[in-house]
């Protein structure tokens, strides 16, 4: 299967689901999402997306699966779960934060 990058537009709806302050895209902030601590491997992400909400969660699931869009789950980044790292550098990252 082949897979989409996440352009301006499919951007602009992620923010759209949850909010600029949910949205990660800068190299600096998408460090610590490229990596956990099992393995020296870095792979980092288009972008992450933090969402607050099984709505959000849902939502967001449904623009990437519209769009080919890969996603990625992340939990704390401990690595406890094993290779939750992506390997296309185009994935959407849930990192944990629902409670």
């Amino acid at each position: 299967m082949t897979y989409n990058k996440i352009t301006k537009d499919i951007l602009t709806a992620i923010i759209d689901i949850v909010g600029d302050d949910a949205v990660i895209t800068g190299h600096d902030g998408l460090e610590k999402y490229s990596h956990d601590e099992t393995e020296d491997l870095q792979y980092y992400p288009e972008v992450v997306a933090k969402p607050r909400s099984t709505g959000e969660v849902s939502a967001l699931l449904k623009l990437c699966n519209e769009h080919l869009i890969p996603v990625t789950p992340r939990g704390g980044g401990d690595g406890a779960k094993r290779r939750r790292l992506t390997h296309n550098g185009r994935t959407a990252h849930n990192d944990g934060t629902l409670q």
